[in-house]
């Protein structure tokens, strides 16, 4: 494990800022599933927060099992775009979050994602925070950095 430079964390928050989406995994009961999730991360990179509805499946398997993985990527689905292509996967716990921090959140998802408004106000959504412990950084195709927190 190596210690993150300024520089690295700069690239990685600059990554995340500009990317929309992640693919969130979780674990369910009897098989593992992932879907797309629109989302955001604090400037510490310790905490990836995102919203769903409580009906929804993975939200049920995170109350089975709060461990999670997420993976973002910067590609443009080009043959030629391999080399160049940044990705981070986040391995974490997540939990359905009612802290101090959960207004500061949803105005950062609003800000990032302005149509999710009316969704993240609704009473059957809930605000997922996702406690990062490691996380791996990929660029330059096969230069790949991991980091603990």
């Amino acid at each position: 494990m190596e210690s993150m430079t300024l520089e690295v964390r700069r690239g990685i928050l600059e990554m995340l800022d500009s990317q929309r989406v992640c693919v969130l995994s979780t674990i369910g009961p009897k098989e593992p599933y992932s879907c797309l999730m629109s989302f955001d991360i604090t400037r510490e990179l310790n905490t990836i927060f995102f919203a769903t509805k409580r009906a929804r499946r993975k939200y049920r398997n995170i109350v089975h099992d709060s461990r999670v993985s997420l993976v973002v990527d910067n590609r443009d689905n080009d043959n030629f775009d391999l080399m160049g292509t940044k990705v981070v996967t986040v391995i974490g716990l997540a939990t359905d979050y009612n802290g101090s921090e959960k207004t500061r959140y949803i105005h950062s998802l609003k800000k990032k994602h302005p149509y999710l408004s009316e969704f993240l106000e609704e009473d059957d959504t809930a605000l997922i925070t996702v406690k990062v412990e490691a996380l791996y950084f990929i660029d330059n195709f096969e230069s790949v950095r991991f980091f603990e927190f």
